[in-house]
């Protein structure tokens, strides 16, 4: 079984450190702060090299108007796929237009943070499936999510 002290949450903010110094406040609040390894503000190149090293990225989306009428486009999910890292996302309709749940991604009920916790560490007790879950997302994307497929698909719309 998975060794909880082995487990580190790598959080990559596309905003301003001091934009999350409540947060991080928060994390030393509950005792976890050791436990996470925070990035600002990285560049695409560095990004995409932390999202290939993660053993999995995380999308846990809420339910709210935004992510589920007014028009979500989660490109964490997709710039995961493409970096070959398994994705646990929460279930909602914008993410099942992306990820098939168990072949391409894994999705978990959104807003149930027990719920996610036991779905990281299942996942993480599985190696071979999240290889073989991250492969088929790769997969996928190389075949419907590259900017050349994008771009068939609106030729093939109008």
């Amino acid at each position: 079984t998975l060794h909880l002290s082995y487990v580190k949450l790598i959080i990559c903010a596309a905003v301003p450190q001091k934009k999350a110094v409540n947060y991080q406040l928060l994390a030393e609040e509950i005792g976890v702060a050791e436990k996470i390894e925070w990035f600002f503000e990285l560049g695409k190149e560095n990004l995409y090299a932390k999202i290939r090293t993660a053993q999995l990225s995380l999308a846990p989306l809420v339910a709210c108007d935004r992510n589920i009428s007014q028009g979500c486009n989660p490109l964490k999910i997709i710039e995961s796929m493409a970096c070959g890292t398994p994705v646990l996302a929460s279930k909602l309709p914008v993410v099942e237009e992306i990820l098939d749940n168990d072949q391409t991604g894994f999705l978990v009920r959104p807003d149930r943070p027990i719920l996610l916790g036991r779905k990281i560490l299942s996942n993480l007790e599985q190696p071979e499936k999240m290889n073989e879950v991250a492969e088929n997302a790769l997969q996928k994307f190389n075949k419907h999510f590259t900017k050349d497929s994008q771009i068939q698909s609106l030729l093939n719309l109008y």
